[in-house]
């Protein structure tokens, strides 16, 4: 098992490279005993120590709390709104366009196959906005009826 990580209840200390419990109990206690007291939200303590729980926060909380401040500002709001229009023009790329696998092999060959696709989207994407754009003019047009009597 590598360094102790799939482990199960135990953490990878990146300080000193070693092992720690996830979570400790001051004395050993067996099966009811122990289920009872966590039920309770309590443990007791060896003698001379405070009673309660001993809990370690995880090695990556400070980052965790960066990220999550990070997340209630503006612009990551803004960034999450432009999102499904990304991922759905990603999702078509790949749906209709061939990008779930290269074609060819080589970093160069992939890359060209991916411009090359992301151009002939992009080109689609402008012709349908002409369109769209010609036709509401043409909508708005007046338009003259002539109704022809013989």
């Amino acid at each position: 098992m590598g360094r102790g990580t799939d482990l199960p209840g135990r953490a990878n200390d990146p300080a000193t490279g070693t092992d720690r419990p996830r979570h400790r109990l001051p004395i050993p206690l067996q099966g009811d005993a122990v289920r009872r007291l966590c039920a309770a939200g309590r443990v007791p303590a060896k003698a001379g120590e405070q009673e309660g729980r001993t809990v370690i926060k995880n090695d990556y909380e400070a980052e965790y709390r960066k990220v999550r401040e990070q997340a209630q500002t503006e612009g990551y709001r803004e960034t999450r709104r432009m999102h499904p229009k990304i991922e759905r023009k990603l999702g078509e790329l790949v749906r209709h366009h061939g990008q779930r696998r290269a074609r060819y092999r080589g970093r160069e060959k992939v890359r060209s196959q991916a411009v090359l696709t992301g151009w002939v989207v992009n080109i689609k994407r402008m012709v349908c906005l002409v369109i769209s754009k010609a036709l509401a003019a043409v909508a708005t047009l007046p338009v003259r009826a002539e109704l022809g009597g013989t």
